[in-house]
């Protein structure tokens, strides 16, 4: 992972700005990853299972907590709440066999 950016409306209903909180994800590697069934999650194990997707090489793609339309480089969860605590945090990302591919503290 790349970034988290959380606490994102600051002190302010972080319900109104949940597409300002996200993850970005980049594909450091040389070959195209289809990303269907990878998990990302949280400490508190929030979820978020991506579609079908393919991320390519040197590509970035960010989750956002909130609503919208998916694209080629921003997914959303689609989620109410916010999932990133504003203090310590650890992101995490498995792939489709659950294998631990990925972490992000902060």
């Amino acid at each position: 992972m790349k970034t988290i950016h959380y606490d994102a409306c600051g002190a302010a209903d972080d319900r109104e700005c949940l597409n300002d909180e996200y993850v970005v994800i980049e594909n450091t590697g040389s070959v195209a990853v289809n990303m269907q069934g990878w998990i990302l999650k949280d400490e508190a194990n929030h979820r978020f299972e991506f579609p079908y997707f393919t991320l390519n090489p040197g590509k970035t793609v960010t989750v956002h907590t909130g609503r919208g339309s998916d694209t080629s480089t921003d997914l959303y969860w689609n989620r109410g709440t916010a999932v990133w605590n504003n203090d310590p945090d650890t992101a995490y990302l498995y792939d489709s066999s659950g294998n631990l591919i990925d972490s992000y503290s902060y």
